[in-house]
């Protein structure tokens, strides 16, 4: 039976079920849908959404037209559909007697799915029986009855034995399902640590074999590991940057587990009376012609004795999990990959881009393919129309041959679409290939009325068209095993079941993006498996040279690109021309590199459609614009579903559950014809949750939701608002103004060792590391463990404690708020020495952003000291304009009617920066680039704008005396300790820690600062408040942690806390005098 913690049923979340019926019986309007918020809520309290369940209404079966009412999900799993009527609606006489009744009809159809389905009256529920014939003229079955409320003179209230009834009732309907899916979490964990143990026997007896130290057994499993490892160090391996060995062993682990795992679930579906589940039957259940099928049914005779006790305890795994319950097992198979691999290779899952795409992104975007195949390309049946393989000539037309199948330009260079083949480039386990499936059957069931003809029309284009056209890629051998075994489940549960020897998925284990032979031809490249070696030949065939129409999918998003292969990134070069950056990484993404893949694959075909989901972040990103010229020279017409979800931005509702934010693009190409400008359609889609988000995209694709965008000389593929953009543009770029080209600040990369707050603190952490007290600096919480770019033995050759105390200066950190650094070039990572170290009292530099994730633009500031990569904004890299550089003025002085100085000009920009009417009018165009700045033609307004912009910038400096509006509780000189601090605005006083009314300790003996009005607290730089971000980062602590004290301000500290408050004074009041001005030089019209 069920742990009973599965359905814990409040009796008050019952008693106001009852209630809520009770109200909307008696209004005598409610209608089916007024009632299902109720039960829909009432369930929510039994299955908890942070238990993983979901209850959901207007679920979308899969392949169907059918809707239920209402359906709980489990992990993705459904576990069972709720159709609902009205209040006393007779359920049980009609499911019994009235065979013709529209429920026995909805009944019949939603049982095709394989779950349970119960229905109601909001009073009774009923558990129909799965086991009678799913026919139209046999009679269904009642299984389980539960009356849950009982009605006397329109009052409702929960029945007799309503609990433990309805406990029972969720029982019977979920044991099975729930049972099963804690069976196969719970054979997760074993599955991952034999996996890492057939890793790391395979990578062992591979170093073996380089050397002599190594036995008679080792050498026979040394070749045959060999051989199979060479084949794919020629091709998917060739530009991998890690170990081949490591690469292989890791490939070697998974192929068996996930091949042996996919077969099992087969296996347990189609024996009855089972005999005892070997590894030996794991080739029966395989894709056919798969190298992974050939090295399960060799398995017997080749399988090295050095492999043979883990491959045993794999198999005793399997036999004793019991798998049942689970007609419909697509989903499980997602499950199962990406939580294996989350636990068995975390650093992969994340490096691959290892997520599941979502059922509800997967069906808009074949959708949207199907819409834009529709209104652009001419295909009237969009995805599911034929192959047109007919010769238009004066004799009778014919059919042609497959070998002779050509695509026809016409007249006017459009490619005409004779098969529309498909290509999902990154393909996981088949996600979008699934989709594709379930679209198709849908489309067929409304093209036809009669079931019958849909089926059939259904079951020949998968046949004929499906197996022909779609083809699929994916370099991860799990995903690659998981895909074939997941597409002939989806088509057994669309009622097609399918002879794998006799239909083949054009799937491959290929590299999209890797680089061909460059000395011999494809044909000559030899492999020593020949399964490999035909499936990557295949592979390069179909991706060189076959017409493929829509490339579709979920590519990874990754910055440290797993796919260093010269091919695409000679390809990536054209995103590159013209810009100015020195660090272009971010167009080394993989998703960029996917979308360039794309793009080049159109291309090349002439006409088509590229639809993906990708991160955003291209769509109006500063290091991006080439790439969205490109795209516009490329394609006809874009269309941009901006899902948000950047948790940088403070956006929620990420559909995948990650940091950075999402949008899905249909980009189609209608011709060959030159000088293309695309235009760009939006859609926003700014909803706070997934499931908000979700329910937008369950509407189907729609292009009247769509704007067209403005055309913008950056080719921002958002909408913004431009009233102003023209005249903005006018003004001087800010990094024109310098000479040289800005740097970014410090990326420090070891802050909690090489920082802190407090200069003998830190001086004691540098101690224990130069002495090697690795593990106490591990209970500081402070990890010093090697990376790809810092390693400790390098470090300790090139410096040591004497030296690294030397080199402790200030950083501004956040603003404002400072901390001590120890700026030794062999321990900061990303230094910048030759340049940040320039900054001086003498030689102060102004930091702006090149783009800003916040809300609004505030990311201007001016330091003497070093600065902190991120120290205006943790999700915005700061760059720095010195003054001087090299001991030369690094100012470019405009051209202006009047004679002016360096440095004038250098604070004129920073009074402008700082012009309240600058910022708001300009501030979206101000949060995607560099800021320009206006410039006056009289003499007067420019010095009157310098002189303040000096006067701010000294006040920035806190070149001032604390300001009399200040007043200091009168404590002692040790008594400033941070606690819990809380700011009152209507006293206008901080507190150094709470005051309760019952407290002992008065307001007199705690710390407090008044004087503090609330625009001078919530003063920020970058979104971050400047005096709570000051005091947060010495908050006391008795022991030793990072970003606290523990003791209270010294007295250099608390000058400094004032002046900074005084500062954030000044400013406030200079502002007025600074927008004054301004407004004296960009006089609008």
């Amino acid at each position: 039976m069920l742990q009973q913690e599965y359905f814990k049923i409040p009796i008050r979340a019952l008693i106001n079920y009852a209630k809520r019926i009770e109200r909307n019986y008696i209004s005598k309007t409610a209608t089916e849908p007024t009632y299902y918020g109720d039960l829909k809520r009432f369930l929510e309290e039994i299955f908890p959404v942070n238990k993983g369940y979901l209850v959901q209404s207007g679920y979308k079966i899969k392949g169907s037209l059918n809707r239920p009412d209402l359906t709980v999900i489990f992990n993705n799993i459904v576990l069972f559909h709720i159709e609902a009527k009205l209040p006393n609606t007779p359920l049980e006489n009609i499911v019994k007697f009235d065979i013709n009744n529209r429920l026995n009809n909805q009944i019949l159809r939603y049982r095709r799915e394989g779950v349970q389905l119960l229905i109601t009256d909001f009073k009774s529920f009923f558990l129909i029986d799965p086991t009678p014939p799913n026919e139209p003229q046999v009679k269904q079955r009642i299984k389980f009855e539960c009356i849950l409320l009982e009605e006397i003179s329109n009052r409702f209230k929960p029945a007799k034995n309503a609990l433990p009834n309805f406990k029972r009732l969720l029982t019977y309907t979920c044991e099975e399902h729930l049972q099963t899916i804690s069976n196969i979490k719970n054979l997760i964990s074993p599955l991952a640590d034999i996996a890492k143990i057939i890793r790391e026997k395979a990578l062992i007896i591979l170093k073996k074999s380089q050397t002599n130290n190594i036995s008679k057994t080792e050498k026979v499993a040394a070749k045959y590991l060999k051989e199979i490892r060479d084949d794919f160090k020629k091709s998917i391996f060739r530009e991998e940057v890690e170990d081949k060995n490591t690469l292989f062993s890791d490939l070697f682990a998974q192929t068996i587990v996930y091949g042996a795992f996919s077969a099992w679930m087969k296996y347990c579906q189609n024996y009855i009376n089972k005999p005892t589940f070997t590894l030996q039957l794991v080739g029966e259940y395989l894709p056919y012609g798969s190298f992974i099928r050939e090295l399960f049914l060799t398995l017997k005779n080749k399988i090295p004795t050095e492999f043979k006790p883990v491959l045993k305890e794999l198999e005793l795994r399997f036999q004793k999990t019991e798998y049942k319950g689970l007609v419909n097992t697509e989903s499980i198979v997602t499950t199962f990959y990406s939580d294996f691999l989350k636990l068995y290779d975390p650093i992969t899952a994340k490096n691959r881009g290892v997520v599941n795409t979502p059922h509800e992104i997967v069906d808009f975007i074949i959708q949207g393919i199907d819409f834009m195949l529709k209104r652009w390309l001419n295909k009237k049946n969009g995805l599911i129309s034929e192959d047109n393989l007919q010769i238009e000539d004066h004799k009778a037309p014919s059919k042609l041959k497959q070998a002779q199948i050509t695509e026809i330009p016409n007249k006017k260079r459009v490619k005409i679409i004779k098969r529309l083949r498909i290509l999902d480039p990154a393909a996981g386990t088949m996600g979008f290939a699934c989709g594709l499936l379930n679209f198709a059957k849908e489309a067929f069931q409304s093209k036809f009325s009669q079931q019958t003809l849909a089926q059939s029309g259904f079951q020949k284009w998968v046949r004929e068209t499906f197996f022909n056209n779609v083809y699929a890629f994916e370099i991860l051998m799990a995903p690659y095993v998981l895909g074939h075994i997941r597409t002939f489940l989806s088509l057994e549960n669309l009622g097609l079941t399918l002879n794998t020897e006799e239909y083949q998925l054009k799937s491959y284990l290929m590299n999209t993006l890797m680089t061909p032979p460059k000395d011999r031809k494809l044909e000559e490249w030899m492999f020593n498996n020949v399964d490999i070696g035909r499936e990557i030949k295949e592979a390069l065939q179909i991706r060189d040279k076959k017409d493929i129409f829509v490339v579709m999918g979920n590519p990874p998003y990754n910055l440290s690109s797993q796919n260093n292969c010269e091919w695409i990134n000679e390809k990536i070069n054209d995103y590159k021309i013209e810009l100015k950056e020195k660090n272009l990484k971010i167009l080394s993404d993989d998703y960029v590199k996917f979308i360039r893949f794309g793009q080049w694959k159109i291309e090349q075909v002439g006409s088509g459609i590229l639809a993906f989901i990708t991160n955003s972040r291209y769509l109006d990103g500063q290091m991006f614009s080439v790439m969205r010229s490109s795209l516009k020279n490329t394609f006809d017409y874009i269309y941009i579903v901006n899902l948000h979800g950047d948790m940088r931005k403070k956006e929620s509702g990420n559909p995948f559950d990650i940091r950075v934010g999402v949008a899905i693009a249909f980009m189609v190409r209608i011709d060959n014809s030159p000088n293309k400008n695309g235009a760009v359609f939006y859609m926003d889609a700014p909803q706070d949750t997934r499931e908000e988000k979700f329910e937008v995209l369950n509407q189907g694709f729609d292009e009247g939701k769509f704007v067209l965008l403005q055309e913008t000389s950056k080719n921002y593929f958002v909408k913004i608002d431009t009233t102003n953009m023209d005249r903005f543009e006018q003004f001087i770029s800010f990094d024109n103004l310098f000479k040289s080209q800005p740097k970014s600040g410090i990326m420090i990369g070891r802050d909690r060792l090489l920082v802190d707050v407090d200069k003998e603190v830190l001086k004691k952490k540098l101690s224990l590391f130069f002495s090697r007290k690795f593990e106490e600096l591990g209970e500081l919480s402070i990890k010093v463990n090697d990376t790809k770019t810092w390693k400790k033995s390098k470090v300790f050759k090139k410096t040591n404690l004497t030296r690294s105390l030397k080199a402790i200066r200030r950083i501004n950190y956040r603003g404002w708020d400072y901390r001590y650094l120890t700026y030794d070039r062999a321990l900061v990572e990303g230094h910048r020495m030759g340049y940040i170290d320039q900054i001086s009292h003498s030689n102060p530099a102004i930091t702006v952003t090149k783009s800003s994730r916040k809300k609004r633009f505030e990311t201007a500031f001016i330091v003497e000291n070093l600065l902190e990569k991120c120290f205006m904004a943790v999700t915005d890299t700061s760059y720095a304009f010195p003054l001087y550089l090299n001991g030369d003025l690094n100012i470019k002085i405009p051209k202006l009617p009047f004679q002016v100085t360096p440095e004038q000009v250098f604070y004129y920009c920073y009074g402008i920066l700082y012009s309240p009417t600058y910022k708001n009018r300009y501030d979206e165009f101000l949060r995607k680039g560099y800021p320009r700045i206006p410039f006056t033609k009289d003499s007067k307004i420019f010095e009157n704008m310098a002189d303040n912009g000096k006067k701010l910038a000294d006040i920035h400096f806190l070149r001032h005396y604390i300001s009399f509006h200040l007043k200091l509780a009168e404590i002692d000189p040790d008594g400033w300790i941070i606690n819990n601090f809380i700011y009152k605005p209507v006293e206008e006083t901080l507190y150094f820690d709470k005051i309760s009314n019952d407290d002992e300790k008065s307001s007199v003996e705690i710390a407090w600062i008044r004087g503090i009005t609330p625009e001078m607290w919530n003063f920020s730089i970058g979104s971050i408040n400047q005096i709570e971000q000051f005091l947060k980062s010495r908050k006391y602590n008795s022991f030793q942690k990072y970003n606290t004290l523990q003791r209270g301000l010294n007295h250099k500290e608390l000058i400094y806390l004032l002046k900074m408050i005084t500062a954030i004074e000044k400013t406030i009041e200079l502002l007025p005098q600074i927008d004054k001005i301004y407004n004296q030089i960009d006089i609008l019209d």
